[in-house]
This record gives C-alpha cells, sequence and structure tokens, in this order.
C-alpha cells in the first residue's frame, strides 16, 4: 500500500524543489482552492510552502485511494506537469470568487447537475451585490435545463432576465427562455422571443446572432423580420409571465 501510495503521487503531483513566485494572483488563488478541496480525499494532509504548484510533503488516504485517481483529476493534473502550464487554471476558475460559487461551477464544468445546483443556489442566496450573481444564475438555469426541468429553468433565465438585465449573460437568458417555451410546448411564443433577441440590450454579439439563427431552424420556427421599432422584446416577455404561472 506503501508503495501504491507513493506511485499516486507521483503520478499526479509535479515537485519543484523551490517555492516559484512567477504565477499570477489568479493561479494561486486557484492552487489554494484546490489544495483544500483536495485535502478531502484524506485524514491529513501537508503541503509545502509553494504558491504556484501543488506540492505534498506527508499524506494519509481516508477510505479508497483508488478513488483519488479519477479522470477529471488527470485531465487537471495534466496542465501542471510543466513551468510553462505555470498560469493555467481551469476555465470555470474566477479571480477572488467565493468558495460556494467555485463549488458550483466546478460541479457545472463536471457536468454534475445536482450538486452544481446546491451550491449555486446557496450562493445565489447569500450574496447580493457580487459581480458574479449574473453568471452563477444563468449556470444555476442551465443545471435545470440540462437535467431536463425546462418549467423550472425557464423561471430561472426569466429571474436572470429581470434581475441582471444589464449584464453581458441577458441576451442568452433571453434565447434560453425562448428555447424552453418552446420545449414546454408554448411553441409561437417561444419562437417569438428567439426571433426578437435582435432587440435586446446590450446589442448581442455574433454568436448571439448565430445561436438564435441555429434555435429557429432547429425548432422550425417561421423566421419573423421586425420592422416596428416600438416592439420591445421586453415586452413581449413581460407579456409571456402569465404563461409560467
Amino acid at each position: 500500500m506503501k508503495i501504491f501510495k507513493v506511485l499516486i503521487i507521483l503520478f499526479i503531483f509535479p515537485f519543484y524543489s523551490l517555492a516559484d513566485e512567477r504565477c499570477t494572483e489568479e493561479r494561486k488563488q486557484w492552487i489554494e482552492f484546490y489544495k483544500k478541496d483536495f485535502a478531502q480525499n484524506f485524514s491529513k494532509i501537508e503541503y509545502a510552502n509553494n504558491p504556484c504548484f501543488i506540492e505534498i510533503i506527508s499524506q494519509e488516504f481516508k477510505g479508497n485511494a483508488e478513488s483519488i485517481i479519477s479522470t477529471s483529476n488527470q485531465n487537471i493534473f495534466s496542465n501542471l506537469e510543466t513551468a510553462q502550464d505555470i498560469n493555467w487554471v481551469p476555465e470555470y476558475f474566477e479571480l477572488d470568487a467565493k468558495e460556494d460559487y467555485l463549488y458550483g461551477a466546478q460541479y457545472f464544468a463536471s457536468k454534475k447537475y445536482d450538486e452544481a445546483a446546491i451550491f449555486l443556489s446557496d450562493f445565489l442566496e447569500n450574496n447580493t451585490d457580487d459581480k458574479l450573481l449574473p453568471k452563477a444564475q444563468f449556470l444555476y438555469a442551465e443545471t435545470f435545463r440540462f437535467r431536463d426541468d425546462y418549467i423550472e429553468a425557464a423561471y430561472q433565465y426569466l429571474n436572470g432576465y429581470e434581475k441582471y438585465e444589464d449584464s453581458e449573460f441577458t441576451p442568452i437568458n433571453t434565447i434560453r427562455l425562448g428555447e424552453m417555451f418552446i420545449k414546454i410546448n408554448y411553441f409561437e411564443k417561444g419562437c417569438e422571443i428567439i426571433n426578437n433577441v435582435q432587440n435586446e440590450e446590450p446589442k448581442v454579439s455574433d454568436d448571439i446572432y448565430l445561436e438564435a439563427d441555429n434555435l429557429i431552424k432547429q425548432y422550425g420556427c417561421p423566421k419573423i423580420v421586425n420592422t416596428d421599432s416600438d416592439i420591445k422584446l421586453t415586452n413581449i416577455i413581460r407579456d409571456s409571465k402569465n404563461l409560467l404561472k
């Protein structure tokens, strides 16, 4: 078992003899977060004082040691094998993010949507002015979409639209809301919302236009060319809220 332990540590952790200070603050924060998270696999663990890499000085496993080497861990640590990767962090990681958000985003990235929803819900409930609230709300809505709970997903996309109307997530919240209306058999309303996404503020990107066009084709929505400047997407969504009651 001792040999197995040594092999495990050597396999997943890069070792550096001297602490390295060349990394960014984002990298340092992620290293601290992952050390704390990874330590849950052990009854006791001692790390070296290196802010840029994960180095284990001593450890005692708890439970099944083999379970620690998961596919996700292998993917993560494959990015830490050389000094050139000194500033790599997972895509989900956000600088200065609270722990609930990071766990929610981490589970979401791993497609563990039940767990992600729990942490994201706690984050949304316990924070009122965090910069990551719009993104957390969108990810929370996505957890319901991926679990085929289209009604609750629609509620959550609508919450994101109403609470964070000026955020960068407003256009994608809008498109997903329209898609959820189609999923719950309000075809015309869903198509109307998706078609009118070009009226949304802030100005939508090319990616959003492409996503809207793809959904129009996917669901067979009639293409609507809007020439009436008085028609606003906010009015369309407001009028559609009664359908979710």
